[in-house]
């Protein structure tokens, strides 16, 4: 059991949006769009399928009053029920975390459709900037494929010759345009749902 009290859990699938949800937390709480909280991140090693389908294991140990927010995030292609209807797998996760006690309203399930990746959509002219040097002039701009944005972002990382993995994902949540970010159905989701929890100054 943890020792510390959390206002707010996520339970995500790998390092890369563990990386980016901190950045993009932390710049919240500094530009007091949401209040100063505790909160915590959470990886489950055994990635997006067994985050649908253990949530409630993953997260029982937070399981005790006052009972934290929480935020179980994963990627729907890979999660073993691409078949479904998204927003079927997001209510069955909710209902199986409220088996740990905690409250329904207290839980926001996410499937990112079809990848997390899909967040960087509408910022997708500024991302080759923030991740490395300026491509070549006549080298031309990686499209963004919404049925493949993860590979999209890979595309970008090849051509800028930087190497795949965690610190991609938190040079961009830490430099990318917040405003932007929530242009994305995921990312007005996840912003909003935070908003109300922990309301900042700004929204005082």
């Amino acid at each position: 059991m943890p020792d510390d009290i959390y206002d707010l859990v996520c339970l995500v699938a790998d390092a890369d949006a563990d990386r980016f949800l901190k950045a993009i937390i932390s710049r919240g709480i500094e530009r007091e769009c949401i209040a100063p909280i505790r909160w915590k991140i959470v990886i489950d090693p055994m990635k997006d399928n067994m985050v649908v389908r253990r949530a409630d294991s993953t997260l029982r140990a937070f399981a005790r009053d006052p009972h934290p927010r929480i935020v179980v995030l994963w990627d729907h292609d890979g999660s073993g029920r691409e078949t479904e209807d998204p927003a079927a797998v997001e209510a069955s996760v909710v209902a199986l975390v409220t088996r740990t006690g905690i409250p329904a309203e207290n839980i926001l399930a996410l499937a990112a459709v079809p990848e997390f990746e899909a967040i960087l959509g509408p910022v997708w002219s500024n991302v080759a900037r923030h991740i490395g040097h300026p491509r070549p002039a006549r080298q031309p701009a990686v499209e963004f494929d919404v049925n493949d944005p993860k590979g999209s972002l890979m595309n970008v990382a090849r051509n800028a010759s930087v190497r795949w993995g965690p610190r991609i994902f938190h040079a961009l949540g830490d430099r990318l345009s917040i405003p932007d970010l929530k242009q994305s159905a995921i990312g007005r989701r996840f912003a909003d749902r935070l908003e109300a929890w922990f309301p900042g100054a700004r929204h005082s």
